[in-house]
């Protein structure tokens, strides 16, 4: 993060969470949040999101399931939203199964 003045009021930012065959989708506003003021981290099983803008800080701590592939998070700001997604792991995602007869 940049060199940005401590803000007098830290918030809990709004966030979607949609879960879909691929994984996970987690949408965080973030209102007046810039790239250079945005820390997305994960760390033993936790996903920490802090921002700052002006006088508001925001942060959101997320435990994130093990069946998620953590190597694999993107991330993407736009307009005040940032987009985080957390892909499945290869083993955990759904399968069709063939049945052959005999």
């Amino acid at each position: 993060m940049t060199d940005i003045k401590t803000p007098k009021t830290w918030r809990s930012p709004a966030v979607d969470i949609y879960e879909t065959e691929a994984g996970l989708t987690l949408i965080a506003e973030l209102p007046g949040v810039e790239r250079d003021a945005l820390d997305l981290a994960f760390d033993r099983g936790t996903l920490t999101l802090e921002g700052r803008s002006d006088d508001i800080g925001y942060q959101r701590r997320f435990r994130i399931p093990e069946h998620l592939d953590a190597e694999e998070i993107a991330a993407e700001l736009k307009d005040g939203l940032l987009t985080v997604t957390l892909p499945r792991a290869a083993g955990a995602r759904a399968r069709k199964i063939e049945v052959t007869v005999h």
